[in-house]
């Protein structure tokens, strides 16, 4: 990217979704729900099968069906959750992530899906919180520590952003999206050099979308 682009450069955020790991998001649900033989797994399983055809308002039907047969069941609250937040409805989605954390005090997952919707509806600070929660009880995740970055980036807190997108390389050396993202908030701090380097390595990836369903990137105005 030539310097005379990033200076029209107006980052904005972006959701990135993909069916490929929608359904990873709901493997384990899957696992369960095959292995059990309650109505509630039952519904727990054709939820699931719903939501893979992203018929999100079958799944959520199911998963409600299941809530009210089983409603300690922290898997069918979570389902539900995710169901409801690729629908669009992210504040009934983030009542069903909180109750799956309530019912279940370590599912990472929810605390990162939480995180993601908080980040959409602008309450970045909390949105952070649920990330670290989630980093503190599964470090590894690569893309979770991008979408911190990214929440600290809208706080203008560059620093902040550039520590996480390379905690985020750390872990996984080809995350295309952290790379990308490094970049711009490079380019905002004015090291110009050092976003170009970043967007020429995320160029040279050329990693898929579909690799990180649940990242949040900070794409440039062109």
């Amino acid at each position: 990217m030539n310097q005379a682009v990033m200076d029209r450069s107006v980052p904005f955020l972006m959701m990135l979704v993909s069916d490929a790991l929608l359904l990873c998001a709901f493997a384990s649900l899957f696992i369960v729900a095959r292995r059990r033989y309650s109505p509630a797994a039952k519904a727990l399983r054709q939820g699931t099968v719903r939501f893979a055809k992203r018929d999100f308002d079958g799944a959520i039907k199911e998963f409600s069906r299941g809530i009210e047969l089983q409603p300690r069941s922290s898997q069918l609250y979570y389902g539900r959750a995710v169901a409801r937040h690729f629908k669009g409805d992210l504040r009934a989605a983030l009542c069903d992530y909180t109750r799956c954390i309530a019912l279940d005090e370590k599912c990472v997952l929810a605390y990162e899906g939480r995180g993601l919707a908080k980040s959409r509806l602008g309450a970045l600070e909390k949105a952070i919180a649920d990330y670290t929660k989630a980093l503190a009880l599964c470090p590894g995740l690569a893309d979770c520590y991008c979408n911190r970055g990214t929440a600290k980036y809208r706080l203008r807190d560059y620093a902040g952003a550039i520590a996480d997108f390379d905690l985020a390389l750390g872990i996984d050396p080809k995350h295309a999206a952290a790379c990308a993202n490094r970049g711009t908030v490079r380019h905002m701090a004015g090291d110009f050099d050092g976003a170009i380097v970043d967007y020429d390595r995320a160029s040279q990836l050329n990693q898929s979308k579909e690799q990180h369903a649940w990242t949040e990137e900070i794409m440039p105005k062109i």
